[in-house]
């Protein structure tokens, strides 16, 4: 090998290690932001459940295991529009939308 091959080589090595470590250094650093984000995020929902959902003597843990299970049930019900209940606020919009419609216009 040439002289200048051998220092292509050394530079290329030299490169290539500079940029593995960048990559670390970023890649590491974003997963230590991530994380930050992500248990702050869960703290901060901690605290707004213990502030507005939670009941006597109940646990963040506990509300949350309602929550998820009462949302499942509406879910599960409100899968056919026939069997939801109505309040007579939807349905008296629903029925002015229908007759603005049906107006011809001018």
């Amino acid at each position: 090998m040439s002289k200048l091959g051998k220092v292509e080589k050394r530079i290329e090595d030299h490169v290539v290690r500079a940029y593995k470590a960048v990559e670390t250094g970023v890649v590491s650093g974003y997963k230590a932001v991530e994380k930050g984000v992500v248990s702050t995020a869960e703290k901060v929902g901690d605290k707004c459940v213990d502030a507005l959902f939670t009941r006597d003597g109940e646990t963040v843990e506990d509300a949350k295991s309602r929550m998820k299970t009462q949302a499942a049930e509406a879910s599960a019900f409100s899968g056919s529009d026939d069997d939801a209940p109505k309040d007579e606020a939807t349905e008296e919009k629903a029925s002015e939308e229908t007759r603005v419609k049906s107006e011809p216009e001018a």
